[in-house]
């Protein structure tokens, strides 16, 4: 019924806005990755993080974290790489992001 399709037409609008640079919906993104990987976003441990990629397969490794850039799960932190060599660009290279649960808490700037 027309209900059905309001429903259906409004979570697409959510799914729009949730989706990240590259266009990838980090919901999805997140539940698409292996297990470790999950395990890391959920604690925000970026060194934790970075061992488990580096254990995977590089090209594996390389799909994932493209895709978890795209949807914006994983925001490299440009502060630290804009930072002159031999400065201290503090703790952690990339920035993780919360990873956004089920769309209960939304923080939808208006």
């Amino acid at each position: 019924g027309p209900l059905l399709k309001a429903m259906k037409e409004y979570e697409e609008e959510e799914r729009k806005k949730r989706l990240g640079p590259g266009g990838l919906d980090p919901v999805e993104v997140y539940e698409s990755l292996p297990e470790e990987l999950q395990k890391c976003f959920d604690v925000k441990d970026v060194q934790m993080l970075q061992d488990a990629i580096s254990k995977m397969d590089p090209t594996d490794a390389k799909y994932h974290m493209q895709r978890c850039i795209d949807s914006g799960l994983w925001v490299p932190n440009s502060k630290a790489s804009e930072a002159k060599e031999g400065e201290e660009a503090g703790p952690g290279d990339p920035l993780l992001e919360a990873v956004p649960k089920t769309g209960d808490e939304k923080d939808v700037s208006v």
